[in-house]
Formats: structure tokens, sequence, C-alpha cells
């Protein structure tokens, strides 16, 4: 049999060794942690300035009217100024009809989901008696994501196809393209090694945004973020 103190001091050691092993295990987990916390932090202590047309965007989509995902809205210009917008893309799409008096926007899912629900709502909304007149000779525009920016692949092209097609049938009129990027893209060389210091703060996404001053009489200003503008988001001071 073991002494007290034999087992006072063989008791010591396996606290001593426990306590070892639970400082290894926690380093381990909390090591890669504060590594992301760093990062974070130095991006928020960070102070950018951001392009003028940067910070009008993020405004935007702070002080308008948002449309989700899977959303379908119609807007009607004659009742006094209208600011709408949608963001966050990454894959997604985005449709819009518009005039003077008024518009169809969309924001869906690159999915056959996505395709009904848009051919759905624009049919109903566009034939609508109440609102017909109102868009009668619209303009449709879609937005979409370059998956490649240095090869110029279209996401998700053949989902792309059919809402362009659908969006000529409703109006007859031809579908105006406008594009965006993945935002990873504005942070990585051409070796996808991340760029250091670029702008953690104020790096866009891609973002719609749909004004009118209202009355009826007024041209409509779609504004999209565009591959340009993510990069000029992103980039370091």
């Amino acid at each position: 049999m073991l002494g007290p103190a034999m087992l006072q001091n063989g008791f010591s050691k396996l606290l001593a060794a426990l306590f070892c092993l639970l400082a290894a295990v926690n380093y381990s987990i909390a090591a890669p942690h504060n590594r992301d916390l760093a990062v974070r932090e130095e991006g928020r202590l960070s102070t950018r300035a951001g392009t003028p047309e940067v910070k009008w965007f993020h405004e935007k989509l702070k002080t308008s009217t948002l449309f989700r995902e899977e959303e379908t809205v119609f807007i009607d210009f004659r009742d006094g100024p209208k600011s709408y917008a949608s963001g966050a893309f990454g894959g997604c799409i985005a449709l819009i009809i518009a005039t003077k008096q008024g518009a169809i926007a969309g924001h869906y899912t690159a999915t056959k989901t996505g395709v009904e629900k848009a051919a759905e709502d624009f049919k109903k909304l566009y034939e609508d008696d109440d609102k017909k007149d109102l868009l009668e000779d619209a303009t449709p525009h879609i937005y979409y994501m370059i998956q490649n920016p240095s090869e110029g692949d279209i996401h998700a092209e053949e989902v792309v196809k059919e809402h362009i097609e659908m969006l000529e049938d409703l109006t007859d009129n031809d579908v105006v393209h406008h594009d965006y990027m993945e935002s990873v893209y504005a942070y990585v060389d051409e070796d996808l090694e991340e760029i250091q210091g670029w702008d953690r703060e104020n790096i866009l996404s891609g973002a719609v945004v749909i004004e009118n001053e209202g009355g009826g009489d007024k041209d409509t200003k779609l504004s999209f973020v565009t591959q340009q503008l993510i990069r000029d988001s992103a980039r370091p001071n």
C-alpha cells in the first residue's frame, strides 16, 4: 500500500500533467481564433476614406427601401421620390424593367426556382390592369455575376439566358446587360494570393439602386456596382 506522502506526490504530478495537457489543447484551439480576431480588429481599426462612389453605394444601401433575395417589387414613381436598393449579391441575379412612371425589380438566386418566380411575378405585375400603362415600352435590364473575371464566364449562364428570354418576350425590347464579380477577386492577385492591406471596411459586393425624383415625368436612374467599383472599394490606401 502507498503511504500518504507518496499518494499526495502522485496526485500532484497527475494534476500538473493534466494542467499541461489542457493548456496545450486550449492553445491549439485559441491560436487560430485569436489570429482571426486580430485580422478583424485590424479591419475595424483602420480608417479608410473610400471613393465617393463607394461611399454613395454604402449610404444608399442603408437609406433606401430594400428588396431582398427572392423578392419582387413594383415601384410607382408618380406619387413622389423613390429610392429602392438590393445588395449582397454573390451569384444572384437582378431583373429590372423601368419607365418614368414605374418599375418592376427583383433579386433572385441563380436557380430554376429563381427563374420560375421571376417569370410568374413579372408577368403578373406587367399585365396588371392598374400597372401596364405605367410600364408601356419599358426597358428591361439584367444584372448577373461574371464567374471568372479574367475569362469573362457568366455564372449560371443557362439561367441568365432564360431570364433574358422572359424579359424580351414580355416587353418586346432588347435587354440591357450589367455585371459584377465575386468580391474575393478584388483582394487577391493573379496568383490568388491575398493583397496586403485591402480595405475590409469599404469593400462592396454586387448591388443595384433604383431612383426616381417622382411625378411620373422624370427619368429613372439605375445604378449598378460594377466589377471595377468592387476593385476600387477594396483598394489599399
